[in-house]
């Protein structure tokens, strides 16, 4: 019988110990003890799903104006070829704030109750280990 993910993540930080046999597995390790440890994320509490406003949303999209337009034609590429997956496509700005997604209207309710939409903030000091605010938080260091 499997563990909860959640006993897992406690086991690591509990330890202290980053034992991984691939590169990536020790990236998710390093991120959930810096979760636990720099950020005081636990993994038994969700944070649930934060927004930033319409404005900031706007403001940030100007910000990075004509890399914004290249990148939307990008993702209505990738996303015509995994539309029928029920999968989406989404970007981020250096602060893991998703500026763009694609899919999330027609895609399953549970990707879009998760927060996968245009406006939430991934950032992993807000929520901890994920795509988007582990790369980015893995990538300063």
């Amino acid at each position: 019988m499997t563990q909860p993910h959640s006993e897992t993540v406690r086991r690591v930080i509990d330890s202290g110990q980053i034992v991984a046999r691939e590169h990536g597995e020790r990236l998710i390790r390093e991120s959930w003890l810096r979760c636990a440890r720099e950020y005081g994320l636990q993994p038994e509490h969700n944070p649930g799903i934060r927004e930033v406003s319409a404005t900031d949303l706007h403001e940030r999209r100007q910000r990075v104006g004509e890399y914004l337009d290249i990148a939307r034609t990008g993702m209505d590429q990738l996303y015509d070829h995994i539309a029928g997956q029920g999968y989406i496509t989404m970007l981020a700005d250096s602060e893991g704030i998703a500026l763009e997604c694609r899919g999330g209207e027609r895609a399953d309710p549970a990707l879009q109750a998760a927060g996968l939409r245009a406006g939430t903030i991934w950032g992993e000091t807000v929520v901890g280990t994920n795509g988007i605010g582990t790369c980015i938080a893995s990538s300063e260091r």
